[in-house]
Formats: C-alpha cells, sequence, structure tokens
C-alpha cells in the first residue's frame, strides 16, 4: 500500500505504521500494536502519543489497561478540509504582506571555488581603503 500521502501530510513512517496496524487490528492494547507493526514499544508508545494529539487515534481506560483506537481512515479527509480551511483564512493576510514588499531582493550568485577568495579581496579592499582615510 503506497502511503506516502499521509507522510506528505505530516505523519511520520512510525505513526503511518501505527495507524495502519491499528485500522487493521481495531480497538486494541498496546501489545498487539507492537507485535504486529515490529516496532520497538518506545516507537510505538510515541507514534500513539502523537497520533492522539492529531486526533488519528483515541485512548480509552478500562481499568489500568489503556485501549486505542483508531479514526476511521474518513477523518483523514476531514483532516484535509481543515487544514485547507485554515491555510484559506491565512492566504489574505499572507497576500497582503507580499504586496507590502517594495523592494524585490537581489542576489549575487558564486561558484563555490571563488566565493572565499571574492569575498576576502573585497574585505581586503576595504581595510585598505578604510586605513588611507
Amino acid at each position: 500500500m503506497d502511503t506516502s500521502i499521509l507522510e506528505e501530510l505530516g505523519l511520520s513512517k512510525g505513526e503511518i505504521t501505527v495507524y495502519t496496524t491499528l485500522l487493521s487490528l481495531g480497538t486494541t492494547k498496546v501489545g498487539p500494536i507492537i507485535e504486529k507493526s515490529a516496532m520497538a514499544s518506545s516507537a510505538v508508545h510515541n507514534a500513539l502519543h502523537t497520533l492522539i494529539n492529531k486526533g488519528f487515534v483515541s485512548s480509552i481506560k478500562k481499568g489500568k489497561i489503556s485501549f486505542y483506537q483508531p479514526a476511521p481512515a474518513r477523518y483523514i479527509g476531514k483532516f484535509i478540509e481543515q487544514k485547507k480551511q485554515r491555510f484559506l483564512e491565512l492566504l489574505p493576510e499572507l497576500e497582503a504582506k507580499e504586496k507590502k514588499q517594495d523592494k524585490k531582493q537581489e542576489a549575487e550568485v558564486f561558484q563555490r571555488a571563488w566565493v572565499m577568495p571574492l569575498f576576502e579581496a573585497e574585505r581586503l579592499q576595504t581595510a585598505f581603503v578604510v586605513l588611507q582615510e
């Protein structure tokens, strides 16, 4: 399964593995996630924590045992829509800042071999001029 789009949405490979594992397992304790994903326990716990913060996973405590449940796969579409809406709200401010730029930035590109000698020569010329005054 090609999950590269999930990486583009900002999920790490570990988060993707844990989320897809949870989708196939359903609500479960952490042990089966670790076993099926073949990830280290600490990596699974970290991924679960960030997935909970992002809203992709929920946690339910039954006594002292935590059970993890994946958000439905359709949630990813809602997640994308929320991000898009937040961006569209920010867009007018970004465009306003863009228009306020009076002067375009200019840059000179130098080949690597000449950068240091050129800057060094310029600095020495400036120092020479200062000393002559």
